[in-house]
């Protein structure tokens, strides 16, 4: 640490280690399982799966899908990320969206600033 410091200098070092000790924070997902949940205190909630439906009310900081075959309505989610395949998804209000599979549908009523999609066939567009 004592070479770092002396080839970046004082304040970088500092604002180095301010990222070291933040990205040692871990984030707490709490897995959805059954067919409605609210997001009451903007949590962070997971959906891991195959085949099903489900509703998510409040406003939830993080939605994360692992599954395939999910139809999903979202009440508002700051973070939106989507891992699978032939997934539905309905959102009220969204600040970001990260789709990785294929034949996957995301539509949004407001929002997203920012938009991430990798595979095939996958769809992010406003509702009709």
């Amino acid at each position: 640490m004592g070479a770092v410091m002396r080839k970046l200098g004082g304040g970088r070092f500092h604002a180095i280690a301010g990222l070291i000790v933040l990205g040692g924070c871990s984030e707490s997902v709490t897995a959805v399982t059954s067919p409605s949940h609210d997001c009451a205190n903007a949590q962070s909630i997971s959906i891991n799966g195959q085949t099903g439906s489900y509703t998510i009310t409040g406003n939830c900081e993080k939605v994360i899908v692992n599954g395939a075959n999910i139809k999903l309505t979202i009440q508002s989610a700051t973070v939106f990320e989507l891992n699978g395949d032939e997934n539905n998804v309905a959102i009220g209000a969204v600040n970001s969206v990260r789709v990785r599979g294929s034949n996957n549908t995301v539509n949004y009523k407001h929002g997203p600033s920012s938009v991430s999609t990798s595979g095939d066939n996958n769809v992010v567009e406003p509702s009709r």
